[in-house]
């Protein structure tokens, strides 16, 4: 089960011109735009014009970003330091290898010679066009990197294939999923010369904010005991597991049966599964290149005017 042999990953590969004046400021912290909260609600403002439905990037957030990129040159997203663009024409784009954020700051073409301080910005944009559920784990991957609020967005369902292509990764092992209906509390087995190992068992909750509840664990440790296997792993959104669920999954695994041999119960929250995209997104982008990420058309990325239209504004909505 291996997620990462055709990677196809979540690019942003939409770009928002706008105005943002000759004035340079150098900001004294590196202190990044919330990437998440502006991406879900960017100010576009309407052009005003009666009959046609166009809009402009008009947010002090977007114009506080670029200066902050041009100065420490780190992704708002990741974190890492990001790769400056062949610099041309007075421009400066400043690209991110590990999750492809792309910004910077440059001239229309028709300016450049009379701007001695470019006046426009620019933002890569992405955002998906299918509901989370029904995208390639690849794409997945790089999403939930970025946006890792959108977990509960992939369902049940969705999650448990995905969660366990992102266990096998981590762990380099052999899943075996097993779903359905009648699945008896097993959602998937590692494997390890033909035999089974280790029972899994994913839940997938809307609200990640709770503590996983005790009920879960004894669930599972039931299980083992009635599948006749001693390890267990539960895998759980959640922010964390309640005292009891701790106490019980630690009691479960001091505990040797006889025939079975010791138990083993392991718990991974929320946190767990951010460190297993971190290895999955780290593998995908290892050695990707700037002109993987980066791939203007044509035109010059600052150049025309800084219209949008009424369709990419209401992908945002």
């Amino acid at each position: 089960m291996n997620i990462l042999n055709k990677p196809r990953i979540a690019i942003f590969d939409e770009w928002v011109p706008f105005q943002m004046g000759q004035e340079i400021i150098e900001p004294n912290t590196d202190d990044p735009i919330d990437w998440i909260e502006f991406i879900n609600k960017p100010n576009f403002e309407s052009n005003g014009h009666p009959t046609a439905k166009e809009y402009r990037l008009k947010d002090e957030r977007a114009i506080k970003e670029i200066h902050r990129l041009i100065k420490y040159n780190t992704c708002p997203i990741c974190k890492s330091k990001m790769q400056n663009e062949d610099p041309k024409d007075q421009q400066t784009i400043l690209v991110c290898l590990k999750c492809g954020f792309w910004g910077g700051r440059g001239s229309r073409f028709d300016r450049i010679l009379h701007e001695s301080i470019p006046s426009r910005g620019v933002l890569g944009f992405y955002k998906p066009f299918k509901p989370l559920k029904e995208i390639d784990s690849e794409f997945l991957i790089t999403h939930l990197k970025r946006h890792p609020k959108d977990l509960p967005k992939i369902g049940p369902k969705r999650a448990e294939k995905f969660v366990l292509e992102l266990l096998s990764e981590s762990l380099n092992c052999e899943v075996k999923p097993v779903g359905g209906i009648k699945d008896g509390g097993v959602d998937g087995y590692i494997i390890k010369n033909d035999e089974i190992e280790t029972i899994i068992q994913v839940k997938w909750r809307q609200d990640m904010n709770k503590a996983e509840s005790v009920g879960v664990v004894r669930e599972v440790a039931g299980t083992l005991l009635a599948r006749g296997v001693p390890s267990g792993i539960l895998i759980s959104n959640r922010n964390h597991f309640s005292k009891d669920a701790k106490f019980d999954a630690s009691e479960v695994s001091k505990r040797k049966i006889e025939k079975l041999g010791q138990m083993n119960l392991t718990l991974l929250d929320y946190h767990n599964i951010i460190d297993m995209l971190d290895i999955s997104n780290t593998r995908l982008t290892d050695k990707m290149t700037l002109e993987d990420w980066y791939k203007p058309d044509s035109n010059h990325v600052f150049d025309g005017a800084v219209r949008i239209s009424e369709n990419f504004v209401n992908m945002f909505k």
